[in-house]
């Protein structure tokens, strides 16, 4: 994965003893906040929640009247 510059942020096992969901970020701070949050109904994976986190910019406009 390193040789593709991507990092793989979710090393719990999702089902039983296999880790067969993979959460990748090509960006150092850019996913937060992994956990696993139990079984949906019957299905036997894991659910995965995690934040995506980035900056936000703020725009002004500026009008000049000519």
């Amino acid at each position: 994965m390193k040789d593709n510059f991507l990092m793989q942020l979710l090393s719990e096992r999702t089902r039983g003893a296999a880790s067969l969901d993979l959460l990748f970020t090509n960006k150092e701070g850019l996913v937060g906040d992994v956990v696993l949050r139990g079984h949906l109904g019957l299905s036997d994976h894991e659910m995965t929640e995690f934040s995506v986190c980035g900056e936000e910019e703020v725009h002004q406009n500026h009008c000049h009247g000519i």
